[in-house]
């Protein structure tokens, strides 16, 4: 019997072996049963693209957007997630990643990475134009005119997860650069990137900016005399 899918959503949008569990999980088929089914998927549909659109930190340079969506660590590593948008009428040639001095990126393809829309060859690392790992377009024409693209890639956990990373996006013969802020994605330890809390770190309050036990920057650490002032027991001049 051919089954009839009253949704209006696209089967392609699932995996083929989660509708042949469905399709099996609901025989003899009913209208009720795919109604149900239906309802599954398509608060399955909504919660993909909900997380697709969540970010925990985004900035623009010009006609480029680039977005953290994830920074999740486990005994695994540090794994980031970035998405980058094209706007220029300039495809992108490449982007680059900033990483830790030292420490190399681990890229899920080893030298050819897939994105979501496109294929890039991986430099990792490389000094062009800064200590990073890059992820080169391989197609005549890249991503562009509002197309994005999505890049994933761990850091070993030996490697410092910093608190700013710079991205740059090549797209024609300029190079637009923005710097994200970890911290607002992650709560290390965890394993659990996050978008909630009103301070965007997990509803924790962000770290002070003052070191703790620290004198505040800017005033004269304590036991010592301020500069330009008289020395301790002698009388100031006038």
């Amino acid at each position: 019997m051919k089954h009839i899918y009253p949704c209006a959503i696209s089967r392609s949008a699932f995996p083929t072996g989660l509708l042949g569990w469905l399709t099996s999980a609901i025989h003899p088929p009913s209208s009720a049963r795919w109604l149900l089914i239906c309802c599954v998927l398509l608060l399955m549909s909504n919660a993909t693209i909900f997380a697709q659109d969540t970010v925990c930190d985004e900035r623009s340079a010009d006609c480029v957007t680039v977005g953290l969506l994830d920074a999740v660590t486990d005994e695994d590593g540090h794994h980031l997630t970035f998405k980058v948008t094209n706007n220029c009428s300039k495809g992108m040639s490449n982007v680059v990643f900033e990483l830790p001095e030292g420490f190399e990126a681990i890229v899920l393809g080893g030298d050819t990475y897939q994105g979501d829309n496109h294929t890039y060859n991986v430099e990792n690392p490389t000094n062009n134009p800064y200590y990073s790992v890059k992820f080169e377009t391989l197609e005549s024409e890249g991503v562009i005119n509002g197309g994005m693209d999505v890049f994933s890639f761990t850091l070993p956990l030996a490697a410092p997860l910093e608190e700013l990373i710079s991205v740059s996006v090549k797209a024609g013969r300029m190079r637009y650069t923005v710097i994200l802020y970890t911290t607002l994605c992650v709560e290390e330890g965890i394993g659990i990137g996050t978008t909630g809390g009103d301070s965007g770190n997990g509803g924790e309050e962000p770290p002070s900016e003052e070191p703790e036990g620290e004198e505040p920057t800017g005033e004269e650490p304590e036991g010592e005399e301020p500069e330009g002032e008289e020395p301790e027991g002698e009388e100031p001049e006038g």
